[in-house]
């Protein structure tokens, strides 16, 4: 495997950071594709060593000027701000940093949003969800013009929304708080929601992740994919156990990341809806292909 084949030294795409202001219409947001990235602030490696707790090349302004406009925040206590975490890796940002970022980013480009995942890194599973949600909603009361304030997105257009940034919990539908947006990773087996089954989130074989995100693009494609009112999101990163049993996720997006290009190609300016796509080591060209899915003016 080539594993600098998405290392995000690739095309800056003409119109990539307003690409939802050039969408034909003005469709629900539940009806577009959007590229998304995992730990989305993971832009750095533990001792050095390629992609054992780093999951982007892009940091945070390149990958929104890149197209991605659903973001995935890992916070944890540090002192009286919130840092952003992949384990116990501190990312050298804040959630201030973020909001900052995302403030400045859609002041330029007012006819785009953000999805702003946010979840607890570091904490046992069941708290994930249950301590993020004062922090949400902290967010949400911090500055009611630049967040989004309704607790839903069915129904919800591209136009009601340009401008925010839409502060998101994590992990909604395993632990019963009130939604705001499905989260379906896909390439889960039985359906099942979330992270919580190891088997396809821990797998040495980068295939498995690829074929079951394939399986799922073509029942959306195919139109037999009966979603709720909301979002759905297809996750496609996974870990790996490489040298010496250490992480590595540049394994699995190397090899899963051109053959989600690839086959994304197929489908530029029909119109597709995919959901979210979230994907680890997002590139310019990969984002450009995943909302080229969507149709234009």
């Amino acid at each position: 495997m080539d594993i600098n084949l998405n290392g995000g030294n690739d095309t800056n795409h003409e119109g990539s950071c307003n690409w939802i202001g050039r969408l034909k219409g003005d469709p629900l947001v539940r009806d577009i594709t959007i590229p998304a990235t995992h730990d989305s602030c993971a832009n750095k490696d533990l001792l050095g060593l390629s992609s054992i707790s780093s999951t982007q090349d892009l940091n945070l302004r390149l990958q929104l000027e890149a197209g991605v406009r659903s973001l995935d925040i890992r916070i944890h206590e540090r002192g009286d701000e919130y840092g952003i975490y992949h384990g116990p890796v501190f990312m050298d940002i804040t959630l201030d940093d973020v909001v900052d970022i995302c403030r400045t980013f859609l002041e330029g480009n007012p006819s785009e949003f953000i999805m702003l995942f946010i979840q607890y890194e570091k904490i046992s599973d069941t708290d994930h969800h249950r301590m993020a949600t004062p922090v949400v909603e902290k967010l949400r009361k911090s500055d009611t013009s630049l967040f989004y304030q309704g607790s839903v997105l069915g129904g919800v257009r591209v136009s009601d929304v340009a401008g925010k940034i839409i502060p998101i919990l994590g992990y909604i539908r395993i632990y019963g708080e009130p939604d705001l947006i499905s989260e379906w990773d896909f390439w889960m087996p039985d359906f099942e929601p979330g992270y919580d089954n190891e088997y396809y989130w821990q797998t040495q074989n980068p295939d498995e992740i690829w074929q079951n995100a394939q399986y799922w693009l073509e029942r959306y494609s195919n139109g037999d994919v009966s979603y709720p009112g909301d979002p759905g999101l297809i996750t496609t990163s996974s870990y790996y156990y490489g040298q010496f049993g250490l992480p590595n996720y540049r394994i699995v997006s190397s090899y899963v990341n051109p053959r989600l290009q690839q086959w994304l190609e197929q489908y530029g300016g029909q119109g597709k809806c995919f959901g979210s796509i979230r994907t680890d080591h997002m590139s310019n060209d990969l984002a450009h292909v995943i909302y080229s899915c969507n149709l234009f003016e």
